[in-house]
């Protein structure tokens, strides 16, 4: 549970801090997905898939 809530608040500070300010303040309806964000969502994808054992352990058999 801890994992969860420390991974929620720093994908909010990540994203305060990388997010740019004036795009925010204007009220932008149509915010798009930029190159960091993809490519902070592909790190943090790439990090549960060699990190978290229940993934990786689903094809698992027996003892393994």
């Amino acid at each position: 549970m801890f994992v969860h809530t420390f991974g929620a608040y720093f994908g909010l500070a990540c994203t305060m801090f990388v997010t740019k300010k004036d795009r925010h303040e204007r009220g932008e309806k149509n915010m798009e997905a930029s190159y960091n964000s993809d490519v902070t969502a592909m790190i943090g994808t790439v990090f549960l898939w060699m990190f978290w054992p229940s993934f990786n352990g689903a094809l698992a058999t027996g003892n393994s």
